[in-house]
């Protein structure tokens, strides 16, 4: 089923023991947190199922691919970035769930039996950005492709020169 929105809360025991499948598309509009690093385009799309294996934990899992506009943090120009992730979300209800549960598997806490998704795939998104955003030409630069320093500073350059200048008046 392809819905216009994602519900903000998603009733994770109805999901699961239903075997539902969600497929949106992400609007923009509704993650703050990712707009201030990055924005995300209209086309971004998000897939999910639920399941759970017999004497496991319930599983939300899926993929998610969007396309967001970075800057690049070494000519500080803007530049498109796209990612597919794939969603494997293992649901718990505590911390000892959390530590028992299958390393494969991202936790997510269940509170009254729902889960905020919209903040989950806002978490998930940000996880995929780069912790450096760089173009790909940007990438390509060497350190041995940039001048070298000059090192060797002399009195005038120093910033105390214009202070024991103003000494020696």
């Amino acid at each position: 089923m392809f819905a216009d929105i994602i519900p903000t809360y998603l009733d994770v025991d109805r999901f699961v023991d239903s075997r539902e499948h969600l497929s949106a598309a992400l609007n923009p509009q509704e993650y703050k947190r990712f707009a201030e690093i990055a924005i995300l385009h209209p086309d971004s799309k998000v897939w999910l199922k639920g399941y759970q294996e017999p004497y496991g934990p319930k599983v939300l899992s899926g993929e998610m691919i969007f396309n967001a506009t970075l800057i690049c943090q070494r000519c500080l120009e803007p530049f498109n970035f796209n990612r597919r992730g794939l969603i494997a979300w293992g649901l718990v209800h505590s911390e000892s769930a959390m530590r028992a549960l299958d390393p494969r598997l991202d936790p997510v806490f269940v509170m009254d039996g729902q889960i905020n998704l919209r903040e989950t795939i806002e978490d998930e998104l940000m996880l995929l950005l780069p912790l450096i955003p760089v173009h790909t030409q940007c990438d390509n630069l060497s350190i041995s492709d940039q001048q070298p320093e000059n090192n060797s500073t002399s009195q005038s350059e120093s910033p105390f020169a214009v202070l024991a200048a103003l000494k020696n008046d």
